[in-house]
């Protein structure tokens, strides 16, 4: 009687750990493919916020003393505004997932988009980088001065303002800031 609940707790045992293994090894290879899926979402989040920002600049562009406020949600990266080189960028590091041939840069519209490859030991990481340049047309500034902010990811969307301070002959002076 006794050899046979032992028996009963020791096949349980057993049976429980090949379980965990199985799901361990699941897990193992499972992981990377839902991290490169997550990764994917979150670039085409940015592409759709970064192409928001975009149509938003030009509408403001049309006249001096337009302004208009745009919702930019990051949820992973930093957003960078640099009034001195008049680009507006976002770089997502270690992504998972590789959204343009490595080292490579690709263009829509005023949009550019570039993976940059990076190897260790360990694995393959890319930081893709996403910004949209203005130096043709516009001269911005932040907060009314010319400087470069930094904005890390956030949970809430950034509402950032676009206030057109003047148009002179087809360049517009733009202030952005974070209302």
């Amino acid at each position: 009687m006794l050899t046979r609940k032992s028996q009963v707790w020791i096949e349980t045992v057993i049976y429980t750990l090949i379980g965990l293994t199985v799901i361990g090894l699941l897990l193992t290879f499972a992981k990377p493919k839902i991290e490169e899926i997550r990764d994917k979402a979150v670039i085409e989040q940015t592409i759709e916020a970064l192409t928001k920002f975009d149509s938003a600049m030009s509408d403001i562009t049309v006249a001096s003393g337009n302004k208009k406020f745009v919702f930019f949600t990051l949820k992973k990266g930093q957003l960078e505004i640099d009034a001195i080189q008049n680009k507006v960028m976002v770089t997502l590091k270690d992504s998972k997932y590789v959204y343009t041939e490595p080292n490579k840069n690709i263009t829509y519209a005023r949009l550019n988009i570039a993976d940059l490859m990076i190897e260790t030991e360990k694995n393959k990481t890319t930081n893709v980088m996403m910004w949209l340049d203005y130096n043709d047309r516009l001269d911005f500034t932040y907060d009314y001065q010319e400087q470069v902010k930094t904005f890390p990811s956030a949970t809430t969307p950034y509402k950032i303002a676009l206030y057109n301070k003047e148009s002179i002959g087809g360049t517009s002076k733009v202030d952005i800031s974070i209302a």
